[in-house]
């Protein structure tokens, strides 16, 4: 039931952030499985920090010291998880399109 509780709450407050920056959910992400997907990366990573303090290290630069691990992973899966308010394609599309196909 908790887990249910905080998906909705953050699925809303998820969709009214992208939507204030003109995107949606990519096919098949919903905003609920976006925040199962971040949610289950917050857990995970905190195991992790947890259990592995120095395998688990910062994603830093010089350029950008306020990244985390957290933060550059959630990046990279909401660039492939989300798509501009309007246009068609799904995340496998999206996929073959920017990392390639099957070779």
């Amino acid at each position: 039931d908790q887990y249910r509780h905080l998906a909705k709450g953050w699925a809303a407050v998820i969709a009214t952030g992208l939507g204030h920056h003109g995107l949606e959910a990519r096919p098949p992400f919903t905003m609920e499985s976006i925040a199962a997907v971040l949610a289950a990366l917050v857990e995970g990573l905190a195991v992790r920090a947890t259990t592995d303090p120095e395998g688990t290290p910062p994603v830093t630069t010089p350029e950008r010291d306020d990244l985390s691990l957290f933060s550059g992973a959630a990046l990279a899966f909401l660039t492939s998880a989300v798509r501009p308010v309007g246009t068609t394609g799904t995340v496998w599309s999206h996929a073959e399109a920017t990392i390639g196909g099957e070779e």
